[in-house]
């Protein structure tokens, strides 16, 4: 008979305890160990942007001042949003990026162009293929250039087209629209309203030069007496000096009235 082979208690124990090990082990190696190293991985995101004053905000959690060359991020999905630093949640775009470990993703954020519309007089409706975009003044946004022309239009005045292309900053002037007297009137009141400054300046001119010069003639002509009943050098200066205010005053008064006369007739 040939050599028997006898398992002893000891060498049970220690085949159990081996194989419990190694159960252990391979388990760390397939499970633990892969969770691990994904938790370690990274890559990098890059945002490019050519506007300033914008933030990224990450998975809600992690501001990005804009534009980023290489920020740090785990290897994975992840949200992105961009809104404008200068009105917090002022929100341009949302999106979803995958980040892979030891590598790069690049996001361009749209360029986006803002206009600025002015008109004489303001109130102005602006529309842009029958869809009103607001009234005068007015900044509009857009993620392209407006391609389409812009309609102002405002009650008593005359529907004005513009554009394209738009500057970055437009103005314009709405002309009356005269096809009834009640417009003709509502126009020259308007007007009027738009240059009461210069009205009531040159009234507020005319009258206190006029009074000026009176009040300075009214002098120069007592200095001019005292001089000829005495004779006194110093009367006389100031009676030539005093002439010249007057005059002076008066010149100042009649060219008030005149641009007063020309703002009521023209206008």
């Amino acid at each position: 008979m040939g050599p028997e082979l006898v398992l002893t208690e000891s060498s049970e124990g220690w085949s159990q305890e081996s194989m419990k090990t190694s159960f252990a082990l391979a388990l760390f190696l397939t499970i633990c160990l892969p969770i691990e190293l994904c938790a370690q991985a990274a890559g990098y995101l890059s945002i490019r942007t050519t506007e300033k004053d914008l933030l990224a905000l990450v998975d809600s959690n992690i501001v990005l001042v804009l534009p980023v060359d290489s920020a740090r991020l785990t290897a994975g999905s992840h949200s992105i949003r961009i809104q404008t630093g200068a009105q917090w949640n002022a929100q341009i775009m949302d999106t979803t990026v995958a980040i892979f470990a030891d590598n790069i993703f690049v996001l361009t954020v749209p360029e986006r162009h803002t206009y600025t519309i002015l008109s004489e007089p303001s109130g102005a409706s602006v529309t842009v293929h029958d869809k009103t975009l607001g009234v005068t003044p007015l900044s509009v946004t857009t993620d392209s250039l407006l391609s389409l022309p812009l309609a102002l239009s405002l009650s008593h005045f005359e529907t004005l087209m513009i554009g394209p292309p738009l500057q970055t900053v437009t103005r314009a002037r709405l002309f009356p629209d005269r096809t009834s007297e009640s417009n003709r009137v509502f126009d020259r009141s308007h007007s009027i309203r738009n240059y009461s400054g210069w009205i009531y300046g040159s009234i507020t001119t005319g009258i206190l030069s006029g009074t000026i010069s009176v009040l300075a003639k009214t002098r120069a002509d007592k200095y001019s007496d005292n001089y000829l009943s005495t004779g006194t050098l110093s009367q006389r200066d100031k009676s030539k000096t005093l002439d010249l205010v007057a005059a002076s005053a008066l010149l100042i008064t009649e060219v008030s009235f005149g641009v007063l006369s020309y703002l009521l007739l023209t206008q």
